[in-house]
Order: C-alpha cells, then sequence, then structure tokens
C-alpha cells in the first residue's frame, strides 16, 4: 500500500500541515492581523495618539497600553531574550496634590527595581509641557523605565522595555491629545 494514495489522503495531510503552520504562527498572525485593521491615531474614551502601526495595541476608556512584537511563533512567544517594551498612557484626572504624590511614588519604584542614572526631560507636546523621569537598569542598560506627566492634569505615560523603543515612546506622548 502506497502513502498518500487516494486524493483524500492528500487532503487529510494537507490541512493537517496548514493547521500545524497556522498554530505555530498564530502570534504572528494575530500581529499581522491588528496592524492592518487599526487606524491610526488610537482613540480610546477622551485619549488620542499617535503610536507605531507595528506595536500591538489594547486599549480601555481612560488607558491604552502598546507593545512591541517580540516573537511572531509559538516557538520563542514565551522566551525571548530581547525584553518587550510597552507604554501605557492614562488620562484620569487626579485631586490636589495627587498627582504629585503619584510621581513620587513612580521615582521611589524606580529605585526599588534597580533603575539608576536617573535624568528629568521637560518637552512640549500636544497637551503643553511634559516632564518625565528617565532611568536605565543598573545590571542591565539597554532596559529603560520612563514616566512623564503633563500639565494637563491627569495625564501620564509610563514606559519600560528596550532603549532602542524610547524614541517611539516619547513621539507618542508628544502626541496625544485629551478630546472630549
Amino acid at each position: 500500500m502506497k502513502l498518500l494514495e487516494t486524493k483524500r489522503e492528500r487532503w487529510v495531510l494537507f490541512a493537517a500541515v496548514v493547521l500545524s503552520l497556522c498554530y505555530v504562527f498564530l502570534p504572528g498572525i494575530r500581529w499581522v492581523a491588528s496592524v492592518a485593521l487599526r487606524s491610526n491615531p488610537v482613540r480610546a474614551g477622551h485619549i488620542q495618539v499617535e503610536l507605531p502601526r507595528s506595536w500591538g495595541i489594547l486599549a480601555s476608556p481612560d488607558v491604552i497600553i502598546a507593545r512591541t512584537p517580540v516573537c511572531i511563533t509559538q516557538v520563542c512567544a514565551g522566551a525571548s531574550p530581547a525584553p518587550q517594551s510597552a507604554m501605557e498612557i492614562t488620562w484620569v484626572p487626579l485631586p490636589g496634590n495627587a498627582e504629585e504624590l503619584v510621581t513620587e511614588a513612580e521615582t521611589r519604584s524606580m529605585e526599588q527595581d534597580g533603575y539608576v542614572n536617573r535624568r528629568l526631560q521637560v518637552f512640549h507636546g500636544a497637551e503643553g509641557p511634559m516632564t518625565c523621569i528617565e532611568a536605565k537598569k543598573e545590571q542591565m542598560k539597554e532596559v529603560v523605565r520612563c514616566y512623564c506627566r503633563a500639565s494637563a492634569p491627569g495625564l501620564s505615560a509610563k514606559f519600560t522595555g528596550d532603549s532602542v523603543h524610547i524614541g517611539a515612546f516619547y513621539s507618542a506622548v508628544r502626541s496625544v491629545r485629551i478630546v472630549r
């Protein structure tokens, strides 16, 4: 008896190969679909921001989270050596001096997590001046954490990840608008 003698056997083998490939490349398929179907600027609730099209997006009314794709296969999806970069942009108006307390807490968190060489950056974004605290991981200099706060009450942004993506984060933060 020959292998793949009938048309049905060939069809079953073809279907099995296609399904296996779809499973292995499922993260890549999801990434391509999200990139192809996403509009720019991204809007969620009262936040509107320009994000790199290659980043995956999760959005809720007051938060937009964007992440870099790490791997396009199931094989390395959970064990990639490169740090995944992520940014989070939020707009939650806070009462009184609560924003200063949040900034102090974020600074303490950076210290506790081993981020050193903090530096302050101030630039002008779409909603006015933005103040950012940026620090590098002590053991892994390519890993950066950044926390930004805008003059617009409640607007903040965080970044953690590979230092090559910090420029994309700053571009996104500059483009943030509060829409009502």
